[in-house]
């Protein structure tokens, strides 16, 4: 992609919530001049929500014991809703109809916020997003958590061609390992 070098994870490292606040840091600072919008988009953005269950630890001579719970947690599009300075635009896009309704709802919350909540395929969103848009003064990031092995290298190939995306992409290992196991 285009623009200056952003962070990257070890393969097997996935980033807790307060790491990816981390790769915002200094986004618009990076942007050349000529941009003078700066888009978040999350494709596969989830109800803005992480949960984390804790499993119930028995007490041991190192540890005292913890009782299993579950835990709420800002996900990507709630970081990227808290970065300043504001992204000028911002898109969630996710095909459950539920985490578009939350979506919706975090839409509401923020209504000073350019907020676009698109339920839909992400491929497709975002191969709509590409044409219907000129990148000539508009930068962007991307960010890509598939649930699995669901970006199609076209999308990454339209993406690309706007030299004004940069791309965050998490993605599972164990799907690229049968991927590549597949094509041997």
């Amino acid at each position: 992609m285009s623009g200056a070098p952003l962070r990257t994870w070890r393969p097997a490292h996935r980033p807790e919530a307060r790491d990816r606040r981390k790769l915002f840091d200094g986004v618009r600072d990076r942007a050349p001049p000529h941009f003078n919008q700066l888009w978040y988009i999350d494709a596969f953005a989830g109800t803005g929500f992480r949960t984390i269950k804790h499993v119930e630890r028995r007490e041991n001579l190192l540890e005292a014991a913890e009782p299993q719970r579950i835990e709420q947690r800002r996900g990507s599009a709630q970081i990227a809703l808290g970065v300043k300075p504001r992204f000028d635009f911002t898109v969630f896009i996710d095909a459950k109809p539920s985490h578009a309704a939350a979506l919706m709802d975090l839409r509401a919350k923020n209504p000073q916020r350019h907020i676009e909540v698109v339920n839909s395929d992400a491929n497709q969103a975002l191969r709509s997003i590409v044409e219907a848009n000129s990148w000539a003064s508009t930068r962007a990031v991307l960010f890509l958590d598939p649930y699995g092995m669901e970006v199609e290298w076209q999308t990454l190939e339209a993406v690309a061609s706007t030299k004004a995306i940069d791309v965050w992409f998490l993605f599972p290992l164990s799907g690229l390992y049968l991927s590549i196991g597949l094509q041997i």
